[in-house]
């Protein structure tokens, strides 16, 4: 009988330890998963189909100093998180010594998936700031969005993590608006930010803006050329070309009436560019300037305090700057202007599509007809169009590539302040 019991025991020892190990080595395989983490640099995570992290991306400008020569594919997302958390500490954007604070953002594909992984994230993060002796106060997304922003989650029925998602991705997407976004599984958001992340990943994030401002450049030009052409066709073109869009009722000067019409509202419409005020412009180049040249020149030593006060300023003229643009929905304001004039154009093409549409007439099969006709004309403009852009991009290839070494020398600024500021606690 003491056999038996000794058995029992030792199992039921063996079996607490094996759970014990299960919780210690949790894992956080859950597909196409999207998280954010701001601890003032500001991380975007996404898991690919087995769960594993499939990009890491950086939101902010600090994000891409704390992110800088990482490479975090493949690997599970709780190991992810300390990663990111050590590298905080470690860069100086954590500090033990006071009360910090991580928002947490976390979506899946489904109600159940989201709410598991968002309690593993926060246990994962409580986890390791216990054991590292970090203060810090964890706060969801839903508990650190705006009245706005929860306003509009409520309205279109969706959390404010998966609204959040859904900005990123109408951001990144012409075609795309927040209704059809708020729509999607987190699964197809997801495919369209991490398709855009990586046509740009070579990019430091200041340079992204700029990216998409060529991009929609190229695009509006394609669209406006587009309509120019298809115009002077039919203006052109003779009654009977029109034959199989003619009816009993409209004849080919009504389609020619219409589409002038059409190119008349689009010749006319002027993009208004968001502008940054001169002043704010111009600090932000010259603060840029001064880090770069206390980075090249003097000793680490002496240049620590006046790289920090820096830093500083630099992050409040760029608050400034976003605030003067202007944000909507509370993120990112440059970024969500992305593709504002393609949106405008489309909105008038839709209204002219409704006119056609009263006469008929399928605006979309008109254009596909046309094109066909004047197919060389259109093709030599795409190309030229396509060239330009391509050249553009090689630029910012150039300039991002310069950059690498900048940030280099900055994060190992960051890394030697760090390290006074405990030698100095110390002491």
């Amino acid at each position: 009988m003491k056999n038996i019991k000794f058995i029992f025991s030792f199992l039921l020892f063996f079996l607490f330890l094996a759970v014990l190990s299960g919780c210690e080595n949790e894992t956080y395989a859950i597909p196409h998963a999207f998280v954010t983490i701001d601890i003032n640099p500001s991380v975007e995570i996404m898991t690919g189909e087995d769960g594993l992290v499939e990009e890491v991306n950086a939101l902010n400008d600090d994000a891409e100093l704390l992110l800088f020569e990482t490479d975090f594919e493949g690997k599970d997302l709780g190991e992810v998180l300390d990663s990111i958390i050590e590298l905080g500490a470690e860069l100086g954007y954590i500090d033990p010594e006071l009360e910090n604070e991580i928002i947490v953002t976390a979506e899946a594909d489904d109600e159940e998936k989201t709410e598991d992984l968002e309690r593993k994230i926060i246990a994962r993060i409580q986890k390791f700031i216990r054991k590292k002796t970090i203060k810090m106060k964890i706060i969801r997304a839903r508990e650190a969005a705006s009245e706005e922003l929860l306003q509009k989650a409520a309205e279109l029925g969706i959390s404010v993590g998966k609204l959040k998602l859904a900005y990123f991705a109408v951001s990144l997407s012409q075609d795309l608006s927040l209704e059809e976004a708020a729509k999607m599984s987190v699964r197809d958001l997801n495919a369209i930010v991490k398709e855009t992340r990586r046509e740009m990943k070579f990019l430091k994030e200041e340079f992204k803006d700029l990216y998409f401002e060529i991009k929609e450049e190229l695009r509006t030009c394609l669209f406006i050329e587009r309509a120019r052409l298809i115009n002077e066709y039919i203006q052109a073109a003779p009654d009977e070309v029109f034959a199989n869009f003619m009816t009993e009722f409209v004849d080919a000067e009504a389609i020619r009436t219409a589409y002038q019409a059409y190119w008349n509202e689009l010749s006319a419409y002027e993009p208004e560019k968001a502008s940054i005020p001169d002043a704010l412009q111009k600090a932000k180049q010259e603060l840029e300037e001064q880090i770069k040249e206390l980075l090249n020149n003097g000793s680490m030593k002496e240049k620590r305090e006046a790289f920090i006060n820096l830093k500083e300023q630099l992050r409040e003229i760029k608050e400034q700057i976003k605030e003067a643009v202007g944000a909507e929905g509370g993120f990112r304001g440059l970024g969500n202007m992305r593709f504002r004039h393609l949106r405008e154009l489309n909105k008038i093409r839709e209204k002219y599509a409704g006119v056609f549409l009263e006469l008929g007439i399928d605006l979309d099969e008109l254009e596909e007809f046309v094109l066909e006709k004047i197919k060389e004309e259109f093709t030599e403009i795409q190309e030229r169009l396509t060239n330009e852009f391509q050249k553009k991009r090689e630029e910012l290839q150039d300039r991002a590539r310069e950059h690498q070494e900048f940030l280099k020398k900055e994060r190992e600024m960051l890394r030697e302040t760090r390290k006074k500021g405990k030698n100095k606690g110390r002491d």
